[in-house]
């Protein structure tokens, strides 16, 4: 990051933490909170040869800004629940997020979690410099340094952000002028560099505004090259931030799985908007690449007059907030005695399979009873849409 990014980060921090959670009547509301794809578990054996386990997590808490008499913030954290797609990895538990305010907004994360049914199990992070996009989000990594279980040290990665408000589908402008990626090879590969068209959606949501910027979630990012021989195809989220009529700025930062490589970093400089909202015209490049490809984005994307995926728990046919043996009777009534249709038909296909039968019953008995594997994604605790809607998903009011 360049010394004016720095310089700037830390007014927009600074500046962004006078407008953050708290209402103007000084009360302090929770706020709800989800993990952003990104986030993770990792399980380490610190005394034994095992290789280190790490899987992607999903999840929510609640955030609640606390009074504090010195220079800084302080946040309770509560309910947070999180899980892997497999349900191999639920954490659960409580913290706090404290921030505090001097030649930048440093961040220091305590939680006190339960894993896999272990209690007591104590995470902190170190004492970091805010990102870009704090407040509301923040980036934070947790790790047990005193394990009760030395054969399972945890470290708990919490990219985080508010619901967004009333989410809008975007596309891209296809066209290789307009949204492009670009993929180099860094010396001592001397292969040509490729660029390429691609096209695709992404969602965009509001989750923090005040009177020097908006701030956005992108989620189910969904790009692909439309054709050609050299296909490519980049999945994830993100947050983006403009600056509306006070100066009209923009930045972006993205976290991707480009083809098989997950962790893919994207970000933009902070820097004058290309397009007027709610158009979006970004260039951004990968930082911290770890091997010698190096991707960048181009995207220019304006919004869709299509809806967004609606999110839900698989297996949660009835739609009562919680997949348990209501939702197998329901999934049965409605096969075979002429019971009620259930408002998301994604969420009745608890299998996954792109199907509606018996099975979606004893699949999902099996995994309330019999220690059966979870419910695809987006898993049975967990809001998310459909990696690939196969039904419609008209109502569900849970999350």
């Amino acid at each position: 990051m360049t010394l004016t990014s720095r310089l700037l980060n830390t007014f927009l921090c600074l500046c962004g933490s006078l407008f953050a959670l708290a209402p103007a009547d000084g009360a302090f509301e929770p706020v709800p909170y989800e993990l952003l794809q990104g986030s993770f578990i990792l399980d380490e054996c610190r005394d034994c040869d095992r290789a280190p386990i790490r899987r992607p997590v999903r999840g929510t808490f609640v955030m609640t800004q606390l009074p504090v008499l010195f220079p800084g913030e302080l946040y309770q954290i509560t309910e947070l629940k999180v899980q892997d797609a497999a349900g191999e990895y639920k954490a659960s538990g409580s913290g706090e997020l404290q921030v505090l305010f001097g030649n930048a907004a440093i961040q220091t994360l305590k939680l006190e979690v339960e894993v896999n049914g272990t209690g007591g199990i104590q995470l902190t992070s170190e004492s970091v410099e805010a990102g870009l996009f704090w407040p509301p989000a923040f980036d934070l990594q947790a790790k047990d340094g005193s394990p009760q279980d030395p054969l399972h040290v945890y470290t708990l990665r919490l990219w985080a952000a508010p619901k967004a408000v009333k989410p809008v589908l975007y596309r891209l402008v296809q066209g290789i002028d307009n949204s492009s990626l670009t993929d180099e090879c860094r010396p001592p590969c001397k292969r040509f560099t490729i660029t390429v068209p691609i096209a695709g959606t992404f969602e965009l949501g509001e989750i923090a505004a005040n009177p020097l910027f908006t701030t956005y979630r992108l989620d189910n990012i969904d790009f692909y090259t439309p054709a050609g021989d050299r296909l490519y195809f980049v999945s994830g989220s993100g947050l983006y931030r403009w600056g509306g009529e006070v100066a009209v700025t923009q930045s972006m930062e993205l976290e991707c799985k480009v083809n098989d490589q997950p962790g893919t970093k994207f970000s933009s400089d902070p820097g004058i908007a290309g397009e007027p909202f709610p158009k979006i015209g970004i260039a951004l490049t990968q930082f911290e690449p770890v091997i010698l490809v190096v991707y960048s984005l181009k995207l220019l994307a304006e919004p869709s007059d299509q809806p967004p995926r609606t999110p839900f728990r698989r297996g949660d046919a009835n739609g009562d907030g919680q997949a348990d043996i209501s939702d197998a009777v329901s999934i049965l009534l409605w096969l075979f005695v002429g019971g009620e249709k259930p408002g998301c038909l994604e969420a009745a296909d608890a299998n996954g399979v792109d199907g509606h039968d018996i099975s979606d019953a004893v699949y999902l008995l099996l995994y309330l009873f019999q220690a059966g594997p979870s419910p695809p994604e987006p898993g049975p605790e967990n809001c998310g849409p459909a990696p690939k809607p196969a039904f419609a998903c008209d109502q569900y009011p849970q999350c």
